[in-house]
């Protein structure tokens, strides 16, 4: 049932256009009545198990009980008896979950076994990949043992859009990399995926020797930063906020990232200080002062990778003048999106993810060809 409910909401633009709403709506309730009939059918057998279960101990207590007063067994023989039956009396009973511990067991293996194979054959073939795509003397720091250089970044096996592959990614700590697309909404894209916030099976991001797609979420926070312009922020104290993605490091931790991206000092003048609580997607805070809370928050531990995408575009003057400074003293990799990219980092390098094939026109009418082309051919 709900791997048809995946399937028709997926396709519902196609069913819509030919028509097919009311066939598919049946078709979702047939099979809903199916799990309803299969899960009445199922409740009553287990019930029936159970209770026969629970019902054969009862008896057997009162059996011992019957037998030991009709043929006059000592008192002490009879306690004895009862005494046995009671501690074989629990096992008994959970006898008849056993169809249900089978039926639990049959369906995971059923439906998650599957998927689990399937996530595993992703992550080797990432893996493999990424030992592909390494230089001599790094396929092996692929793997994970560690020769790559310290807090190093890889990104291979992405695809865009188009299902072009995307240049492979090698960067060291210090460099500056600027990700650069014809098209501004697949450089969000690119830079979505390669952190896991979009899904792509082919994706492997590998950062301080550790697969980042792979790792729990308390390990990605170390690995990663990851700051967006026009990201609302949650309710809270600006305090929990900075912290939001660390929450491990202390209130100091915090502090010291304010200072570092320039908004110390105006928290301070607030009634409330870091306590004051922000509403409504960041107020009491400006645009471009909540960019600067969103860049401290990104930067708070100095992850190996840090990712900013077009947070420019919400700073103001002073705002950009902070960034180009914090740009470049940042210690590890920065990844960045912007249209004027000069102004966040003078230094950088391009990561140009267009398919090589995209501007060009196949269309039939702007191929013409000359007569005497026909001939030769």
């Amino acid at each position: 049932l709900a791997a048809r409910l995946a399937d028709t909401v997926i396709a519902a633009g196609t069913i819509r256009a030919a028509g097919g709403e009311d066939r598919e709506v049946k078709q979702v309730d047939k099979a809903g009545r199916k799990v309803v009939d299969a899960a009445v059918h199922r409740a009553a057998v287990a019930g029936w198990i159970r209770g026969s279960a629970a019902a054969g101990a009862s008896l057997g207590t009162a059996a011992v009980a019957a037998v030991g007063v009709w043929q006059a067994v000592p008192t002490a023989t009879i306690a004895a008896g009862l005494t046995i039956v009671g501690m074989i009396a629990a096992p008994v009973t959970d006898l008849g979950r056993v169809v249900e511990y089978r039926q639990n067991f049959k369906a995971a293996r059923r439906i998650l076994g599957p998927a689990l194979a399937v996530a595993a054959e992703a992550r080797e073939e990432r893996r493999r990949r990424a030992g592909s795509a390494a230089p001599s003397g790094a396929a092996s720091a692929a793997q994970g043992d560690g020769e790559q250089a310290a807090g190093s970044v890889l990104v291979t096996g992405l695809s865009e859009c188009r299902n072009c592959a995307v240049p492979d990614l090698q960067a060291a700590p210090g460099d500056r990399v600027r990700i650069r697309s014809a098209d501004p909404a697949m450089e969000t894209t690119v830079l979505e995926k390669l952190i896991g916030v979009r899904s792509d099976p082919g994706a492997y991001t590998q950062i301080d020797g550790k697969s980042l797609l792979d790792s729990g979420g308390r390990t990605r926070r170390k690995l990663v930063g990851y700051v967006a312009a026009g990201t609302y922020l949650e309710r809270g104290s600006v305090a929990r906020s900075v912290r939001y993605r660390r929450p491990d490091l202390d209130a100091a931790e915090g502090t010291a990232a304010l200072e570092r991206v320039g908004l110390a000092e105006r928290i301070r003048r607030l009634e409330r200080g870091e306590q004051t609580q922000l509403k409504r997607g960041g107020e009491p805070l400006s645009t471009s002062e909540r960019a600067r809370l969103l860049l401290a928050r990104a930067s708070l531990g100095d992850p190996p990778l840090l990712v900013l995408n077009r947070i420019d575009a919400d700073l103001d003057q002073a705002g950009m003048a902070m960034l180009e400074e914090f740009v470049r003293d940042y210690p590890g990799v920065v990844l960045f999106a912007s249209d004027h990219p000069d102004a966040v980092s003078g230094s950088h390098t391009e990561w140009n993810v267009d398919c090589p094939h995209a501007g060009l026109d196949l269309t039939w009418a702007s191929y013409s060809p000359a007569p005497t082309n026909y001939s030769r051919i």
